[in-house]
């Protein structure tokens, strides 16, 4: 959570994502992540891993149903 806060406080003093994730040693796609999530949810808990497994499941049936047809 230090990391996560730290890096969203860096990027809401006015620093491009690129910078943050430099400074913090992480990808600039977990900054892009985590300024979405704050966004969304107003917090940097993660999201709960079941609605991924759900989602990831939902889009096999729909290509197996696809694929069927």
């Amino acid at each position: 959570m230090a990391l996560r806060e730290g890096g969203i406080a860096f990027v809401e003093e006015g620093h491009s994502h690129r910078a943050t994730a430099a400074q913090f040693r992480v990808s600039v796609k977990f900054v892009n992540g985590m300024v979405i999530l704050k966004r969304e949810t107003g917090g940097l808990e993660p999201r709960d891993q079941a609605r991924r497994l759900e989602r990831r499941l939902y889009a096999n049936d729909l290509l197996r149903d696809v694929s069927a047809h």
